[in-house]
């Protein structure tokens, strides 16, 4: 190789690397070879070649951990694994963690019925199933621990997942999705959603909270903090008969019509027939 041909070898070289990492691919070695070869040329090193030669091949086996990662990011990205999400062992993590309860409102059923919700909702939208997925079924994790550490349970449910989805393989970028979804999903906080799973997940959490499914949540929480009707029908008028208007998805504004049509009639009744309107 003579002096002519390792000039024209210098600027390919740079340009490879900064196309690879543009794409996320970590190449800096091939511009420190670049680099370095230029520099030996220049001193009329004639161990140029040798050297050069050298700095290639060490940044070759630094760099194989890197294209790996990235083969595997890429693969992921471009396969059906964005339409599926690993569903049975973060099901028994959540099921562990909130055990058996069947008290009040925030039970594992109404998580599968989130789940649900937000996978019908995600239909032709393009959307991360593995973020939603997650999102969905430990978006309530930490509420039996709020009070205790007293701290939002839509932060200690993000805290809370990290580790059983690092285990379960997901990249950090798709746990940070699933921790801003979580985070700006409860109504009360006012917090708006970042990604389009969060927008899903605030909508499916809201619709579980309309329709006679929310009316019997309502009640039966109602019951357990000893607030009686009186607390039903404060809690439907200062947050559930309001949920119609906040909906962020479409798909979510037209499910909300029907179920706050069932909401609402009912609070009417109840109303009526307490005496407190004519």
């Amino acid at each position: 190789m003579n002096r002519e041909l390792a000039m024209v070898i210098i600027p390919i070289f740079r340009l490879v690397s900064i196309l690879l990492a543009l794409n996320g691919v970590p190449l800096g070695f091939l511009g420190r070879a670049s680099v370095k070869l230029e520099t030996s040329l220049h001193r009329q090193n004639l161990r140029w070649y040798s050297d050069f030669l050298k700095v290639v091949f060490k940044g070759f086996l630094a760099w194989l951990p890197s294209i790996n990662r990235y083969g595997k990011a890429l693969e992921l990205n471009q396969s059906e694994d964005m339409t599926e999400f690993p569903r049975e062992p973060i099901e028994e993590y959540v099921k562990q963690t909130l055990g058996d309860d069947e008290i009040g409102a925030h039970t594992y059923d109404h998580i599968e019925r989130v789940l649900t919700l937000a996978l019908d909702m995600a239909g032709e939208m393009r959307v991360n199933i593995r973020v939603l997925g997650a999102s969905a079924l430990l978006h309530d994790i930490g509420r039996p621990f709020e009070k205790q550490v007293e701290k939002s349970h839509s932060v200690l449910s993000g805290e809370m997942s990290v580790e059983i989805l690092r285990n379960l393989g997901y990249y950090d970028s798709e746990i940070d999705s699933v921790i801003q979804a979580i985070r700006t999903h409860r109504f009360s906080e006012g917090l708006e959603p970042v990604n389009v799973e969060g927008e899903i997940l605030s909508d499916a959490d809201k619709l579980d909270a309309m329709g006679a499914i929310g009316v019997f949540r309502a009640i039966a929480q109602a019951s357990v903090d000893n607030r009686g009707i009186e607390g039903f029908l404060q809690h439907a008028h200062e947050k559930l008969l309001r949920l119609r208007d906040l909906m962020y998805t479409e798909i979510g504004q037209q499910m909300a019509q029907e179920r706050h049509k069932v909401l609402e009639e009912f609070v009417n009744q109840l109303e009526k027939e307490m005496g407190l309107v004519s």
